[in-house]
């Protein structure tokens, strides 16, 4: 999944969806909600305003000097405190269609619902999934992040060195296939004379 800002290409967390859930505030808007335990792994939040997006509509990413979690629920369009916004357009983040939570590593997306199928109170956290109390749901999350680590690093970097022998064995063989034609070459220039 290729997430925009520079982020680069994540894998989908284990479980896919990240410890973001859905709440009404007060004010009868979409509030987002995020575990404790995931807070503080995560280092970036997205909004995009449509769902094949290329570009988020809003960013923020966490500073070194953020505390680890935050309490209570955040707007759309609202940063954790001691994260710094480096993406915000005109369009307004109310009307996001999709939030991304990700650790550097493990990111995925979830369709932010209408303001109309949340309660107040209570979190919607995946869409076959029955609604449960904020408390619950900040005390325990929806699984979290798959952690960055080896095993995560490896991989890529096995990825990487099996696609940079796949390219330089394309070019070998295509350099001594234009080499080795027949009718070309020194020899086939001699012969012709």
């Amino acid at each position: 999944m290729t997430l925009g800002g520079g982020i680069g290409v994540l894998g989908p967390s284990d479980p896919e969806t990240a410890s973001v859930g859905f709440t009404r505030g007060d004010d009868g808007t979409v509030r987002v909600v995020v575990a404790r335990a995931d807070q503080c792994q995560a280092t970036r939040l997205q909004l995009y305003g449509a769902p094949t997006a290329q570009r988020p509509t809003w960013e923020a990413v966490r500073t070194p000097t953020a505390p680890p979690t935050w309490d209570g629920d955040l707007a759309l369009g609202q940063a954790p405190p001691g994260w710094t916004v480096i993406r915000s357009t005109a369009r307004s983040p109310d009307r996001a269609t999709q939030v991304v939570l990700a650790n550097d590593c493990y990111g995925s997306p979830q369709d932010v619902p209408t303001p109309t199928s949340l309660q107040e109170e209570q979190v919607v956290a995946y869409e076959d999934v029955p609604a449960e109390p904020e408390k619950q749901f900040l005390a325990q999350g929806t699984g979290g992040f798959s952690p960055c680590g080896d095993a995560w690093f490896v991989s890529a970097l096995r990825s990487a060195k099996i696609a940079a022998a796949t390219g330089a064995a394309g070019v070998t063989v295509l350099a001594l296939g234009l080499a080795l034609r027949p009718g070309r070459g020194r020899d086939a220039t001699m012969a012709r004379r």
